[in-house]
């Protein structure tokens, strides 16, 4: 470190990454909600016709044909985005959770690598993803951290003479209830995919029961991609105001409040 240079200076480029990698993945959450969004549609007007068919009106082929075409083409779109999703909210999570730990947040009991393969292992990836975001979102509170004193800046509206006043912002948070509902709602939405992927018999009943729970499935998946975005969002907001007040506080005055920077991310800058 040079003489003179702030102990959090090396993070910051660090913490720009992390932003951008929480708004790819909120962007991949938000496509996800509207690829759910897409299939519920596309299997309610499947099973409209099949309703049709059921009653003696059997629909044209061509729109039978065409209708679940529509549905399959959900089903390539949804598997990929879940792909796609899932690295990238992997790869923002590892680099949170390693400026959380650098960030004064040494107590976090999780590293990087565990907070990924808690959402990989089985049997581990029913309670941990709570977990970890629960965890990171405590350790990230800027509570402890002291409070920046307000600086002073020329007002260029009001002349070199007069000056602003910048105050930092409050913090973000939100109740732990809410992040268990986020992982709740995506397990839930699981178990009803799975339910009806046992549909697999070939009568229109069983078509219609499969796309119910299909759907019914989607509904609860938007749901949880949308706190999905609420989470990503929250961590990036309290990351962002607890590197801010430790950027701009005095080395001395986080020593005082027994807050120890740790430039160097081990096992986080190849992610």
């Amino acid at each position: 470190m040079h003489s003179g240079e702030h102990p959090a200076q090396a993070l910051e480029g660090d913490v720009r990454k992390a932003h951008g990698r929480a708004r790819v993945a909120m962007a991949a959450l938000v496509v996800t909600a509207l690829i759910r969004v897409y299939n519920v549609g596309a299997r309610w007007w499947q099973s409209g016709l099949i309703h049709e068919a059921q009653a003696g009106r059997t629909p044209e082929q061509g729109v039978l044909e065409q209708s679940d075409a529509l549905v399959q083409l959900g089903a390539v779109f949804t598997l990929l985005i879940l792909v796609v999703t899932g690295v990238v909210f992997l790869r923002w999570l590892h680099k949170t959770v390693a400026l959380t730990r650098a960030l004064g947040g040494d107590t976090l009991r999780f590293t990087p690598k565990d907070a990924v393969l808690g959402f990989i292992i089985p049997i581990w990836n029913i309670s941990r993803p709570y977990q970890v975001v629960r965890d990171v979102h405590d350790h990230l509170a800027p509570d402890a951290v002291p409070e920046p004193q307000v600086q002073v800046r020329a007002d260029d509206a009001m002349g070199y003479r007069q000056v602003a006043m910048v105050a930092p912002p409050q913090a973000v948070k939100v109740p732990h209830a809410s992040i268990a509902a986020w992982w709740g709602f995506f397990w839930v939405g699981n178990i009803f995919a799975n339910i009806a992927a046992r549909q697999q018999g070939q009568t229109l009943d069983s078509l219609l029961l499969g796309n119910t729970f299909n759907n019914i499935s989607d509904v609860i998946d938007v749901v949880a991609a949308t706190l999905g975005v609420l989470m990503v969002r929250v961590l990036d907001a309290r990351l962002a105001e607890r590197f801010r007040r430790i950027r701009y506080n005095r080395p001395e005055d986080l020593q005082a409040a027994g807050i120890e920077i740790a430039p160097e991310l081990s096992g986080a800058r190849a992610a």
